[in-house]
């Protein structure tokens, strides 16, 4: 009778750890997936030289000039540095 339940003792505690690993684990997946979708950039964000907004490099405005590239948030800040700058 005592070996009997000290064998029902042992299996149940093997069968807990499994499955407290197999939870650890999958938990574990799930947090690299989400950082590794962190870790993909998508666009770089760039601040315009006018006003000062940050936005994505994607989005902006480029006006080449003769010795560099200046990215503006919109057509009015490219309009108003030209403006200035002239």
């Amino acid at each position: 009778m005592l070996f009997r339940l000290l064998i029902y003792v042992v299996l149940a505690v093997v069968l807990y750890r499994a499955a407290k690993s197999w939870f650890d684990r999958s938990r574990y997946d799930d947090r690299r997936r989400s950082m590794r979708s962190h870790e993909q950039v998508d666009d770089v964000m760039i601040q315009d030289p006018v006003c000062g907004a940050y936005f994505p490099q994607g989005k902006a405005v480029a006006w080449n000039g003769p010795d560099q590239t200046l990215f503006f948030c919109s057509t009015q800040c490219r309009d108003h540095y030209l403006k200035n700058k002239a």
